[in-house]
């Protein structure tokens, strides 16, 4: 099960050991994916590298044309 889910069997143990004890059977069905979501929220959340610490590259940079479409057309009605 630890290598179909990509999660280490202590993590596992811990999880159904702490489901059973919390809530009996259906503790110990719900904790293995429980367990398995909360890791994968994790991860996606530290591999996301969104946070404002994050350097600014190509790919995540500032926006440089802020109010770009807001007075600057050049073919402005007058009144």
């Amino acid at each position: 099960m630890a290598q179909s889910l990509k999660i280490h069997s202590l993590v596992i143990l811990l999880a159904l050991t702490t489901g059973t004890a919390f809530g009996g059977i259906i503790g110990a069905v719900l904790s293995v994916p429980i367990a398995v979501v909360g890791w994968a929220i994790i991860r996606t959340w530290n591999a996301s590298g969104d946070s404002p610490d994050a350097p600014l590259t190509k790919d995540n940079h500032a926006v440089d044309d802020v109010g770009a479409d807001f007075g600057d057309d050049t073919t402005q009605a007058t009144t």
